[in-house]
């Protein structure tokens, strides 16, 4: 009776080992296979990454130029609006002249007219 039991002992051991094997390979399969789906994860993250990186890259060269063109904006702007000033300064000097010398013409017209009417008494 001894050798049936330790037969069946054996036996049972040995599917009792086969069973742990085969459990220990499915579950090294298991963790092989979410080792790979990690690794494509980590793989996508990486592209996304570069992708947000390059982007990112791009956004910040067009708002250096975006700031550049700003600033050439406010320079033309600033530049424009001084000419306007020294334009309007101008233009303001010119009337003021104009005026002084349509009074000074309107003084030497009453005055010519004056003379006139005195050489004209002394005719007569």
């Amino acid at each position: 009776m001894e050798g049936k039991p330790r037969l069946y002992d054996v036996n049972n051991s040995t599917t009792q080992l086969l069973e742990k094997r085969s459990l220990m390979y499915e579950i090294t399969e298991d963790f092989e296979k979410t080792k790979d789906e990690e690794r494509e994860k980590e793989k996508e993250f990486k592209r996304r990454e570069e992708v947000l990186r390059i982007q990112d890259f791009s956004i910040q060269q067009n708002l250096i130029k975006y700031n550049k063109h700003l600033q050439e904006n406010e320079a033309k702007k600033s530049k424009a609006e001084k000419k306007y000033e020294e334009e309007y300064k101008q233009k303001k000097q010119k009337e003021d002249k104009i005026i002084e010398l349509n009074i000074e013409i309107q003084n030497l017209n009453e005055r010519a007219a004056r003379l006139e009417r005195e050489v004209n008494r002394s005719k007569e």
